[in-house]
C-alpha cells in the first residue's frame, strides 16, 4: 500500500515539475505574447488597419509604423514598426 502511494505521489510531483519547466521554456522562447507598448497602441487610436503612423518609443526613438491587428487579439489595433530591430539580449 505504501509503495503504491509513493508511486502515485512521485508521478504527481513529476507532472507538476514538468508542467512548470514547460511553461518556463515557452516563456523564454517568446511563445507567450507580450503586451505591445502603450505608445504603439495610442498611435493607432482612431485609425484603421493599414494606416501609416509614427510614435516615440520610451527610449526616445521615432518609429515609422503601420497599424495592424494582432493575431491573438484582433480587437487590438497597434502600430507595428516598418523596420524591425533585433531584440537586445539581456546580460
Amino acid at each position: 500500500m505504501i509503495k503504491k502511494m509513493m508511486i502515485i505521489l512521485s508521478s504527481c510531483l513529476l507532472m507538476l515539475l514538468t508542467s512548470n519547466m514547460t511553461q518556463a521554456t515557452m516563456a523564454k522562447k517568446g511563445e507567450h505574447p507580450r503586451k505591445p507598448p502603450q505608445e504603439a497602441i495610442d498611435a493607432c487610436e482612431n485609425k484603421n488597419e493599414g494606416d501609416a503612423v509614427s510614435f516615440i518609443t520610451k527610449r526616445g526613438d521615432e518609429k515609422e509604423a503601420t497599424c495592424q491587428t494582432l493575431p491573438d487579439d484582433e480587437s487590438l489595433l497597434v502600430a507595428v514598426p516598418n523596420v524591425r530591430e533585433r531584440p537586445r539580449r539581456e546580460q
